[in-house]
């Protein structure tokens, strides 16, 4: 869905001695950048643009109900559209800015040539990790998306095979940017004093999930160092950025968005409404908790009852995360949507049924973890060549994540009963 990031090759022997110099304070550097890109993207500039989006999104809807209420349209049919589709399409469009903003830092970053920079600092430690420098760089551009990073280590001729396998095997760990929505809406309802902590946590998160998965990864035998030298390739050329270029990284990242949303989110949320407003009979329920969606999500609830989010709308929303991560805040959202509407709440406060701040919490580290969407398995089946890598990885991810969750959970059950 999203593309990825050039890193500029070919550098003279003295370049070559200079990317080689790496002081402590580039470290410092790289954290103070880094952690300056997560406060413009989701407790500032993003923020903002997004709550502006989102009020728009909402009296865009409203008009539109007003509009078919003095047509007198099916009742199905306005349910469908205002409680079905608005809601769940709406949700995930109201997070445009944030992704605007993300890959607009990113891209600033990829053009001012200080990617290629950190694909050499980072070649010491995961050298360790068994991978090389530039290894890093589809790293990072799985916090944009896995499929094109994933993509992209096929182009990595000179980096051994089998240090390609384990970064395939680790990039589905970097959260993408289709699960911002869920943190973004989780956050805002249950840590709104204290998002950038909490985002900045479950990011950590995942990032040390990663490095204990490569370390684990490391032990088997064929799982050979990375000498270094690959590093000395790249060449941390700083230079004024190109802004077309830039404009054109956000643009199309958020055109695939979009077409997204309009697609896999679209069908979802039909699919959905479709699920929780009807029996197995077909025959249109009074409650969500008689429909087919609610009978499917109560044989998987009892899965995560552990990890603090038995409800069946969790459960639902935890499947539908399958084929997009995106799909999990529409379901979230339009599963909330009736009892939202019959407590005159927004659908985002209904929310508060089905967590706590412990279990939400819970819930986003699950969902950063958990199996990836099928585009990426199937990614990493086109560059593997063979299902068996996507079955391993997809199984391996959803016990990871089960595990990790189930940890957080009980151990903060735990430290709550102490205070």
């Amino acid at each position: 869905m999203y593309s990825g990031f050039h890193i500029k090759k070919a550098c003279t022997a003295s370049h070559r001695r200079s990317c080689n110099h790496i002081r402590p304070a580039d470290y410092i550097i790289f954290a103070a950048v880094m952690l300056a890109v997560f406060e413009l993207t989701f407790n500032t500039l993003g923020r903002c643009l997004s709550d502006l989006l989102s009020e728009l999104l909402q009296f865009l809807t409203l008009q539109l109900a007003l509009f078919l209420s003095s047509f007198n349209i099916n009742p199905a049919f306005y349910d469908l559209v205002i409680n079905g589709i608005c809601p769940g399409v709406g949700s995930v469009l109201s997070f445009i800015p944030v992704i605007a903003v993300l890959f607009f830092l990113l891209g600033l970053l990829q053009e001012t040539g200080y990617l290629s920079k950190v694909s050499i600092l980072m070649d010491r430690p995961l050298k360790h990790a068994g991978l090389a420098g530039s290894c890093i760089i589809p790293l990072i551009m799985g916090f944009g998306c896995a499929v094109p990073a994933i993509m992209y280590t096929a182009s990595m001729n000179t980096v051994p095979h089998r240090s390609l396998i384990n970064t395939i095997r680790l990039i589905p760990f970097m959260s993408c940017s289709a699960r911002l929505p869920v943190y973004s809406m989780l956050i805002s309802c249950f840590f709104p004093e204290h998002r950038i902590t909490v985002l900045l946590s479950i990011y950590a998160a995942g990032i040390l999930t990663a490095a204990a998965a490569a370390f684990v990864l490391r032990i088997f035998p064929s799982a050979q160092p990375c000498s270094g030298r690959l590093a000395a390739a790249y060449t941390p050329e700083y230079h004024m950025p190109d802004m077309s270029r830039v404009i054109s990284l956000v643009c199309e990242n958020i055109l695939g968005f979009v077409k997204k949303a309009f697609t896999v989110i679209f069908t979802a949320s039909v699919l959905i409404w479709f699920l929780q407003s009807y029996s197995f009979d077909i025959q249109p329920v009074s409650s969500g908790d008689d429909s087919m969606l609610a009978s499917m999500g109560l044989i998987c609830a009892p899965i995560f009852a552990p990890l603090g989010f038995g409800s069946w709308k969790a459960a639902a929303a935890v499947i539908s995360g399958l084929f997009a991560k995106e799909a999990i805040i529409s379901t979230l959202v339009v599963t909330s949507s009736s009892s939202a509407a019959s407590a005159g709440i927004p659908p985002m406060m209904a929310l508060a049924e089905i967590f706590d701040p412990l279990s939400a919490f819970s819930f986003m580290i699950f969902c950063l973890l958990y199996m990836p969407c099928i585009a990426t398995l199937s990614a990493v089946r086109s560059v593997t060549g063979s299902w068996r890598e996507s079955i391993i990885m997809a199984v391996l991810h959803l016990l990871i994540a089960w595990s990790i969750a189930f940890i957080v959970y009980n151990v903060g059950t735990f430290i709550i009963s102490l205070i």
